[in-house]
């Protein structure tokens, strides 16, 4: 083969090493099945964590309300950067019905806030890693046949 020739196996073979090499560092570690209708809002908040663990993407767009996705489904670039959350000794509350004033929650029917607590392993560093969190999801729906969409969090 010439130079030319294995200039471009070169490149070629750089390219396939540097997408395999980033595909470990930020693909999915599981698969989290998307919540059914049927799933309590606490199901729901329990998938969506292991689904960030995971980093399963593809079940936390699912999880989250179309026009929050976003908004909290983390990219590539911050899964790269190491700035994904990443908890660990979780508990998961009971939901509560939750309404706000002025929030995103108008045209929604049926409205759960979800206390969770988690110790914080990996973040952007706005989280402490050795004392436990305490957060809390809303999830929103229009009815019962629908799944339970996430359209906030933060500490309640």
């Amino acid at each position: 083969m010439s130079r030319w020739q294995w200039a471009v196996v070169a490149v070629v073979m750089s390219v396939v090493l540097v997408g395999a090499g980033a595909y470990v560092l930020v693909g999915p570690r599981e698969q989290v099945p998307v919540p059914t209708a049927q799933a309590t809002p606490e199901e729901v908040a329990r998938a969506w964590i292991d689904a960030a663990n995971a980093r399963d993407l593809g079940t936390m767009r699912a999880i989250a309300s179309e026009d929050r996705a976003d908004h909290f489904v983390p990219s590539y670039v911050d899964l790269l950067t190491q700035q994904d959350l990443v908890v660990t000794d979780d508990s998961i509350g009971r939901a509560r019905d939750y309404w706000l004033a002025g929030t995103r929650l108008n045209g929604w029917q049926q409205v759960q806030y979800v206390p969770v607590q988690f110790r914080v392993l990996q973040s952007d560093g706005s989280f402490s890693p050795t004392s436990r969190t305490t957060w809390g999801y809303v999830f929103a729906r229009n009815g019962d046949d629908e799944r339970w969409r996430l359209v906030d969090q933060g500490v309640g």
